[in-house]
């Protein structure tokens, strides 16, 4: 694919962002130039059964490519998507 066609964020959408150009350029920078750090950080947002010590384990083998995330972690996926909210709802 080589459509490198942008289309422009309308002010609408730019005022309730809830990050900024710059922020998100800053984002973007660590990712790439420390993406283990990044990805430590932003893996902290959500919530663990069994919390994440290694954040990636990468092997480019010839014969055995291996590319994990969080791999010696757990996570509940429902819990983080809804269950943690719940509480949030039912204040209201």
């Amino acid at each position: 694919m080589t459509d490198s066609t942008v289309i422009p964020v309308s002010e609408d959408w730019t005022k309730t962002s809830l990050v900024s150009d710059a922020q998100y350029q800053e984002m973007y920078a660590q990712s790439i130039n420390d993406p283990e750090e990044f990805w430590r950080e932003h893996g902290q947002i959500i919530d663990w059964t069994t919390p994440y010590r290694t954040v990636k384990s990468v092997n480019y083998g010839a014969d055995d490519v291996s590319i994990k995330w969080f791999e010696d972690g757990t996570l509940n996926a429902c819990f983080n998507c809804l269950d943690r909210h719940l509480g949030e709802l039912l204040v209201n």
